[in-house]
């Protein structure tokens, strides 16, 4: 019994507080990975690797 008021108590906690995270709707951003390789030789590969976003900055 004291388990199931435990697991009732936990699971009442948690949905309060999820209740509390909004989304924004304008939120639109996309992020995408660049990587672009380069072989020097058989044994060698330049490589750079990057990531990009687009979109609005984060209001604080």
């Amino acid at each position: 019994m004291k388990r199931i008021f435990l697991l009732f108590a936990l699971l009442g906690f948690c949905t309060v507080y999820t209740g509390a995270q909004t989304a924004d709707a304008d939120d639109n951003q996309s992020w995408n990975d660049l990587q672009i390789t380069v072989p020097i030789n058989e044994q060698f590969d330049f490589t750079l690797a990057g990531t990009l976003r687009f979109g609005k900055t984060s209001r604080s």
